[in-house]
Parts: C-alpha cells; structure tokens; sequence
C-alpha cells in the first residue's frame, strides 16, 4: 500500500482517537452525576440540621417538662397549706392564693409551650423523614449513573486500545524516512499532522502551494511538507 494511503489512514485513526480522549458522550453523564453528588450533599447537610434541631427541641421540652413538675409539686404544696392553714391572717391566705394563681398560670403558658415545641419537632422529624427518602432516592439515581457511566466509559477505553493497536500496526509498515517525518510532524499537530493538496491550496492552512511543489507532491516521489503549516502535503486523486 502506497506511504501516502497509510498516512491518510493514520490521520483518520488519529481523530477518532482525539474524539474519544474529549469523551465527549460522557459529558452530560459526568454533569448529571456532579449535579447530584452536590445536591445528596446539600440534602444531607440539611438532615443533619434538622437532627440538631430536633435534639434541641427535645431539650427544650425536657426542660419544659421539669419546669411543669416542679411547679405541680410547689401548687401541691401551697394548696395543702392553704386548705389546711388554721389561724392564719387573711392576707397570708390571700397571698397563698395569689401564689397559687401565679403558679397555675405559669403552669398554662409552659403547657402552651410544651405543645408548640412538641408540634414543631413533629413537624421537624417528618421534614427529616422526607428528605432522608430524597437523599435516598437520589442516591439510588446516582448509582444507576454511575453504573451506565462506568460502562460507558469501559467502552470508550477498549475502543481507544483498539485504534492505538491499528496505529501501531500502520506505523509498522511505515518506510523508516517516512515514519520519521510522521513522529516530528505529530509533535506539532498531534491530531491532523497531514493535509490534502486541494487544486491548488493546502487544505491544512488554506494558503496556496507553489507549482513546482505542486506537480512534486502529485508525483509522490517522496513526502514534502507544506512551507507555510508544516504539516506533511500529499495528493489524493478525487474519486468519480
């Protein structure tokens, strides 16, 4: 097979091979995963908020409960000594009394309290509840992901390994001048290091070739490189 077929064959293995290093079908996978990594670890930031907030709720309704038996046992108290007081003035009952009244009434707001902040961390635990089912599901969206990106991305690297060996296969029957110009060319141009004598024009860097160098790329003798690009200049016969 004629250098200059093989060099075209090369080029066409090249840009795959710089098609499948950009991966770029993987792209919208690597977004849709890094999207909902962030979004599993906002939603666990947030469940572990809500479980502080829960614990201190709780605390606050402890302490609430303790405040309403120490005031229940004092109510007990004064109550016994009010019923039971004998002799006493009228204005040590009376103000026995007031005490108790005082007392009841804390009694009644810390009972308000007790049922707005025990109100609160139901509503805060079904809050947990839901969005440990969210961080759930996404997760479970995420290792389906994760999966077809895995396979998906095996794919890619077999393909890959397959045209670096049919590369390797066309350097192999390269000519020794002609794979060293390849190797210093692709130095410059990893991807397209050789370009099409179109009429008149180097398809690499679309400036117009001299003739003499023309009629001596068409001859094919040996490889010529473009003066202005520097990429290897070939001629191929357009097809009927």
């Amino acid at each position: 097979m004629k250098q200059e077929n093989l060099l075209l064959q090369l080029q066409e293995l090249l840009a795959e091979e710089h098609l499948l290093n950009k991966k770029q079908e993987l792209r919208p996978l690597i977004k849709k995963l890094t999207n909902l990594h962030e979004e599993i670890k906002q939603a666990e930031e947030q469940s572990s908020d809500l479980e502080k907030q829960i614990t201190e709720m709780q605390r606050k309704v402890a302490k609430v409960e303790e405040q309403t038996a120490a005031l229940n046992e004092k109510i007990e108290e004064a109550r016994e000594r009010l019923y039971g007081a004998q002799g006493g003035s009228l204005k040590e009952l009376l103000s026995l009394q007031q005490s108790v009244q005082k007392m009841e009434e804390e009694i009644a707001k810390a009972e308000t309290l007790y049922l707005e902040k025990a109100n609160l961390i139901d509503e805060l635990t079904q809050l947990r509840v839901e969005t440990k089912e969210s961080i759930n599901n996404m997760k479970r969206a995420y290792n389906i992901d994760l999966k077809i990106y895995k396979e998906k991305n095996h794919q890619l690297e077999s393909d890959l390994v397959s045209i670096l060996e049919k590369q390797k296969k066309i350097k192999e029957m390269f000519k020794p001048e002609v794979l060293s110009i390849y190797i210093e060319t692709t130095k410059r141009f990893p991807s397209n290091p050789v370009a099409l004598l179109k009429g008149q024009i180097c398809s690499g860097c679309n400036i117009s070739i001299p003739s003499v160098l023309q009629v001596r790329i068409k001859e094919a003798k040996k490889l010529h490189i473009c003066d202005s690009c520097g990429r290897i200049l070939i001629y191929q016969k357009e097809k009927l």
